[in-house]
């Protein structure tokens, strides 16, 4: 069965994982999974020293090292405990229906959500990390992106329930595919909103925008759309301020990767700059 993974660690988003991931729950009857992950970079297991040179000179040093290694990460493994304690008991406040689970890992997070893929409905995660700057997205958010082929919630800010969104429409298959995907699970069932598209009006793409905007009112949404010429980086910040979108709507990663080499990623500058709760969609 499909469920949605939320990413908990230290940091200040982490409780806008909870009550978004709550809110999902409740919209699309599907179970959570809290997870936390001890970074084996950051928490590294005790390493081989066997053949290395001088280590008789070494050895208690590299002993009291490893004993300190084993140290940090028994305090991380029971800190992230204590922390998925409080996420569950953060969700039973929210009164999810199913009862969560929690799943804590030594390993690297992208290969955890690799791993965890198949049975992942929706991934929940926050812009940044307890160990990221306090600005930007954090240093995992777009290989994640990037790795995962289901839809993925970017959490920016504390949690406020969506009553309106913005999709950001590309024209692509990829984007197209994942706005299937929502309207046959009722994501955005009853939510006003309104799909953007950037760039020149032509009859292709009146046409295309149409289509997707049928595509959401056919699970209930009231939606509007808004074809305009510009910058897409400048224009979708400005249309979430213009709408008051509250959740922003948008495919990942269709450029080819020369474009985005030359360019940069079109999907990482707007988790980057713009401040609400990101759907971030895939084909």
């Amino acid at each position: 069965m499909s469920k949605i993974i939320a990413c908990i660690d230290g940091s200040p988003l982490a409780g806008s994982v909870c009550d978004h991931s709550a809110w999902l729950a409740h919209r699309l009857a599907l179970p959570i999974t809290l997870l936390h992950v001890l970074e084996r970079s950051l928490y590294p297991t005790s390493p081989d020293t066997s053949g290395a040179i001088g280590l008789g000179s070494r050895e208690h040093l590299l002993e009291e090292l490893a004993r300190l290694d084993e140290q940090r990460a028994r305090l991380a493994r029971a800190d992230g405990e204590a922390l998925l304690s409080g996420a569950l008991q953060r969700l039973q406040e929210r009164g999810v229906a199913t009862a969560p689970t929690t799943l804590q890992r030594h390993d690297y997070l992208a290969d955890t959500l690799r791993e965890l893929e198949a049975e992942m409905g929706v991934l929940v995660i926050g812009k940044r990390g307890e160990h990221s700057a306090s600005r930007g997205i954090g240093s995992q958010l777009e290989t994640v992106v990037r790795m995962l082929h289901k839809p993925i919630l970017v959490c920016a800010a504390d949690f406020i329930e969506p009553r309106r969104f913005l999709v950001a429409y590309d024209g692509s298959e990829a984007t197209h595919q994942g706005l299937l995907r929502v309207a046959k699970n009722l994501l955005l069932s009853g939510l006003e909103g309104e799909i953007l598209q950037v760039g020149e009006a032509t009859p292709a793409r009146v046409a295309g925008l149409e289509a997707a905007a049928d595509l959401l009112r056919s699970c209930g949404s009231a939606v509007t759309t808004h074809l305009v010429a510009g910058h897409p980086e400048e224009v979708i910040p400005d249309r979430v301020h213009a709408t008051q979108a509250d959740l922003l709507v948008m495919g990942a990663y269709s450029h080819s990767a020369a474009r985005r080499f030359l360019l940069g990623s079109q999907t990482s500058h707007m988790l980057g700059h713009t401040d609400i709760t990101t759907l971030v969609l895939r084909g």
